[in-house]
């Protein structure tokens, strides 16, 4: 796990062992993972334009960014046997750092039984990898979509208005409400904290209201 993930805590234990990752959190993971895998290949492409012109200039006289980008993207939808031995290079190198399944082109794939105990897999299988895509896809809920949801609601892009307001807000961005706390806890380090007072009363209420649930359930059910 990140530095930034185990200092919060992080990796905890449920209960029930069933957390999962809610799609909106996977979709959104895997669009900034393909973000990722375009610009590490377009970099390697200009690294390559640069040195097979062996000019230190190389971006002032006609490449661009945006057309290596371009580029990039191209790479990631051909056909193995379409592709250049050096173009292959870059694409197995960014699919390599972005966790892509395939070496030839971008594919992001979960397995939601990596974690479970009772489950055996061949011996042949990359479990490192897959485990790790999904701590990856973890730390991405907390490192990016719970400040994003903070910043969003700075900006008046999103208005809670009361707990199902704000429980389909961190939905759309696949927070799980389990998260409630991180994010009351991190409206309280924000700079801005004075403007998502209203944001921090609603998320402590959630947290009340949700834990007496729980606790009354048990009574409830005898």
């Amino acid at each position: 796990m990140p530095e930034e993930c185990t200092k919060m805590g992080f990796p905890k234990e449920h209960r029930h062992r069933l957390c999962c990752l809610r799609q909106e959190l996977v979709d959104a993971f895997v669009e900034h993972r393909y973000l990722l895998f375009m610009k590490l290949a377009a970099l390697q492409l200009i690294q390559q334009k640069a040195n097979k012109l062996d000019n230190p200039d190389v971006m002032e006289n006609g490449l661009s960014a945006t057309t290596d980008v371009a580029e990039s993207e191209n790479l990631g939808r051909s056909e193995p046997e379409d592709v250049d031995p050096k173009s292959k290079e870059v694409i197995q190198n960014a699919c390599k750092a972005v966790g892509s399944i395939s070496s030839t082109s971008f594919d992001i794939r979960f397995n939601p039984d990596i974690f479970s105990p009772g489950v055996h897999f061949p011996e042949a299988c990359s479990l490192d990898s897959q485990k790790q895509l999904l701590k990856d896809a973890a730390a991405f809920l907390v490192s990016c979509q719970i400040p994003s949801l903070i910043k969003d609601c700075l900006d008046h892009t999103v208005l809670p208005m009361d707990g199902a307001t704000l429980a389909d807000a961190m939905h759309q961005r696949g927070i799980n409400m389990r998260y409630m706390g991180r994010v009351v806890e991190f409206v309280t380090k924000t700079p801005g904290r004075s403007q998502l007072d209203h944001i921090y009363k609603i998320g402590v209420t959630e947290l009340i209201t949700r834990s007496a649930k729980h606790i009354f359930r048990t009574y409830l059910q005898v």
